[in-house]
Formats: C-alpha cells, structure tokens, sequence
C-alpha cells in the first residue's frame, strides 16, 4: 500500500499551488493525505478530492469493473459560538 500527502504545513493551500496535489493523484497511491478536503474559506480554493480527479480511481490501469466514481461532497459546516451578554 502506498500512503502520499498532497499538501504539507498550508503552503500549498495558501498558494493554490496544485502540483503536489496533481502529482500524488497521479503517483497511483491507494491514499492520499490532506487537511484540504474542502477549501478552508480564510486560506483560499485550494481543496484536495477525488471528485475532481477520476484518472486517480479509474486511470489506464484500472479495469472499468472497478472504477469508482465520487459525487461532490458537501463541505464541512464550521460554526462560531460567542458567549452573550
């Protein structure tokens, strides 16, 4: 099994730099690491997901019989509580 990361310590998200992300979908590892799931709206439209990617589950190698294809994913909720007066 091969585990990679597409993103390490925010630089990449905060730079929307994407060949990091593009080069461990393409690596053909069985996981890819991230914190970028969905885009973290104070750093900015860097998000790492298969969605996007299908070559990463259904590339050259991959027999149709087991292609796998991701709906878009509805991104995390993050919510602020505030203490009142």
């Amino acid at each position: 099994m091969v585990i990679t990361r597409a993103d390490a310590q925010t630089r990449e998200a905060r730079e929307n730099r994407t060949q990091r992300r593009d080069a461990a979908f393409s690596s053909g590892a069985q996981i890819v690491q991230t914190n970028f799931s969905a885009p973290d709206p104070a750093i900015g439209p860097y998000r790492v997901s298969l969605a996007d990617n299908p070559e990463a589950m259904c590339g050259e190698r991959l027999a149709p019989e087991r292609c796998v294809r991701f709906q878009e994913v509805t991104p995390p909720v993050r919510a602020i509580a505030t203490a009142l007066p």
